[in-house]
């Protein structure tokens, strides 16, 4: 199942400015900053109040977001599950790992170290930086989602967002190309 959130916009640059200078040319700082914190923890209680209602156990869950982990600590609480995430910032992945949780720089190093399958995988503000999506969620699909698994997407909506940001490729979907995407992917 797949709940499809909006849609999302960009423009074209290299992937690994997103992990090495993304936060520092956006937001002034690689560490994170106050507002920075506020924003995550929003951004937690939101996807939190959104599928709580709607999905009663989540035994196994991974995050791909930009993130220090409040998104996990929020699910791990309310539904008592096992974690992983995926941060390329490195400072950030840092202080999420420094708060014991399993946060880890990209799928590859995800593989080699968790062989379960997700139950619930939720994606944040990320494809707008991936340079093949259709590739990247038929392997998110085929390796990590358990066959009864849900995916979250949360991406800016190309319609009403001014999303020109210096690091998003040149990928632009509406919610019907999006769902044309993911019929690509195989949902």
């Amino acid at each position: 199942m797949v709940w499809y959130i909006s849609s999302l916009i960009g423009q074209n640059l290299k992937f690994h400015f997103l992990g090495d200078e993304y936060r520092l040319f956006q937001e002034g700082s690689i560490e994170p900053t106050a507002y920075n914190i506020i924003v995550q923890k929003a951004c937690a209680a939101s996807l939190h109040d959104f599928v709580l209602p709607v999905i009663s156990a989540v035994l196994c869950r991974l995050d791909i977001s930009y993130s220090i982990g409040f998104r996990l600590e929020s699910f791990q609480e309310t539904y008592f599950c096992s974690s992983a995430g995926v941060e390329l910032n490195e400072v950030h992945r840092a202080h999420a790992q420094k708060k014991s949780l399993a946060i880890y720089a990209n799928l590859d190093e995800l593989e080699k170290r968790e062989k379960e399958r997700f139950d619930l995988i939720s994606m944040a503000y990320i494809l707008q930086y991936l340079p093949t999506p259709v590739d990247y969620h038929v392997r998110l699909r085929e390796r990590f989602l358990a066959s009864d698994g849900w995916l979250m997407l949360e991406e800016p909506n190309l319609l009403p967002h001014d999303s020109f940001e210096t690091a998003h490729l040149l990928f632009a979907f509406s919610i019907h190309k999006l769902r044309q995407m993911m019929g690509k992917v195989g949902y």
